[in-house]
């Protein structure tokens, strides 16, 4: 995606057009919009023939949010749509003074008053589909899409897919947590597949690139960007269209990712993807301003900004849920006493997320390694990472004891603590009964009945893990009777 460049964005912004604080643009700035250059006033004057005042003040006196920049471009494109019509009208009397026998369908006609409905909503540099006709930008779609084909067929650029921050190999669905073994394995695929590949995508699903390496597959040069890309296999005779590029560029690197767009880094990709869409998602939320890619995802969005009492009551217990699926889950855990977490790679049921997390990773080798940048730790999930960072490197610790100074991570954390002050012993071993102040002492303890006991008391049969503990024990419970001491 080779991107112009832009001029300046104010978040946050008042919107002289709307009064609302968004996301803004500068009115007599010009920016580029799939390709070409456009200046909101010169639209202004165009559409409705007046003139903006004080243009020349200080930005915060003529900025335009992102939701008026695309009603501005609606009636601009609409201005265009009618003198396009009117050409073609006017070309039709000229070449034929015979009256027009073309069938007019008239439709209903539709409230002028009525709340205006947008299919798509721009982002941080505000792109949007009502530019130009529907069936033009259906084509552009199209020459788009064969331009990525091109890209893949012929060049090392890497097509991904992606879950948060894991990624997929688009052919064959395989996940890696590493980029470097996620290339690795593409490049063992037929990149000649990728038009099957891409027959699956939605129209409204972006396509991502992994441009870490762009060369040329046909011959030995070495291309550094998209651009260059596409002009050297215009050399080599193949067919690269006049087209926006309709995909999202990434650099993926088994460390910290960059915006190709501002160069702001992120430690995940799940980060990183979510900031992509301030600079190139379709959908935005006339609330807030957040930007997404998916209108599904807007419309997700959008559910939370609505204060809905809807509650979902379990039948069977009367527990009330915030969602259907929590419900759905709880039902088939507590009473029919079902797995509800399908494993994707086998025929497995687990009744739990992180239980299905771990199959994954023992049965089917899926390598999820997720290193530390600040220190040499590494966990197996990224939910462990991001409490490592907040507890040990952050700081994050909320949880405060009002009995002395310390303060703690995890609510639970904090409750064992105030036991050492209550002298509360909460954590009760169910093999012995001995009870701790702790869940960390009660683990301790739970490993001597687990680990082996090589170590029997001849006098009374008590077993220990360790030949110390028996030592102790003997001086302890058979002080004065007679034994064999260990050696």
């Amino acid at each position: 995606m080779s991107v112009p460049k832009r001029g300046p964005v104010y978040d946050p912004g008042l919107c002289r057009c709307c009064g609302n604080i968004k996301k803004c643009r500068l009115l007599n700035v010009e920016y580029d919009h799939l390709g070409q250059k456009e200046i909101y006033s010169d639209i202004f004057v165009d559409c409705f023939g007046f003139i903006l005042s004080q243009l020349d003040g200080e930005p915060d006196g003529r900025l335009i949010c992102a939701t008026c920049v695309i009603r501005l471009r609606e009636a601009n494109s609409f201005r265009l749509q009618v003198l396009l019509c009117e050409e073609r009208l006017l070309a039709r009397f000229q070449d034929d003074d015979k009256p027009i026998k073309e069938e007019i369908i008239i439709k209903d006609e539709v409230s002028l008053d009525a709340e205006p409905m947008y299919d798509d909503e721009p982002a941080d540099d505000i792109h949007s589909d009502n530019t130009f006709p529907k069936e033009e930008k259906k084509e552009e779609t199209s020459l788009s899409l064969e331009n990525i084909i091109t890209l893949v067929e012929n060049s090392y650029v890497c097509p991904f897919d992606t879950s948060f921050s894991d990624y997929f190999c688009v052919y064959c669905r395989t996940i890696f947590t590493d980029p470097i073994k996620l290339r690795e394995h593409t490049y063992t695929h037929d990149p000649q597949t990728i038009k099957d590949v891409l027959a699956k995508y939605t129209a409204t699903k972006k396509i991502q690139l992994d441009l870490y390496r762009v060369d040329c597959r046909l011959c030995t040069e070495v291309i550094t960007d998209i651009g260059s890309l596409k002009r050297h296999l215009a050399s080599h005779g193949k067919t690269v269209h006049e087209a926006p590029n309709e995909f999202l560029e990434f650099k993926l690197t088994s460390g910290k990712l960059f915006c190709l767009e501002c160069g702001r880094g992120f430690a995940f990709f799940h980060a990183l993807k979510k900031h992509m869409a301030q600079h190139f998602g379709t959908c935005i939320c006339d609330v807030c301003g957040a930007h997404y890619f998916e209108e599904r995802m807007l419309y997700l969005h959008q559910k939370t900004h609505q204060k809905s009492d809807e509650v979902f009551k379990c039948v069977e217990c009367g527990k009330e849920f915030k969602s259907k699926y929590t419900r759905y889950l709880h039902i088939f855990k507590m009473h029919k006493n079902e797995a509800a977490y399908p494993c994707s790679k086998c025929d497995e049921m687990f009744f739990s997320y992180s239980l299905r997390y771990r199959h994954k990773i023992d049965v089917h080798g899926e390598e999820r390694q997720f290193k530390c940048e600040v220190c040499d730790r590494s966990y197996d999930s990224r939910k462990s990472l991001r409490e490592h960072n907040r507890r040990l490197h952050l700081k994050i610790l909320k949880h405060a004891c009002h009995m002395c100074d310390k303060r703690f991570y995890l609510p639970s954390r904090l409750k064992e603590h105030l036991a050492t002050h209550t002298g509360e012993r909460n954590f009760r071993c169910d093999f012995c009964g001995k009870t701790y102040p702790r869940l960390r002492g009660l683990k301790v303890h739970m490993q001597a009945h687990i680990i082996d006991k090589k170590f029997k008391c001849d006098l009374c049969g008590i077993t220990f893990a360790h030949k110390v503990s028996l030592k102790i024990h003997l001086k302890r419970q058979h002080q004065n009777e007679s034994f064999n001491q260990p050696n």
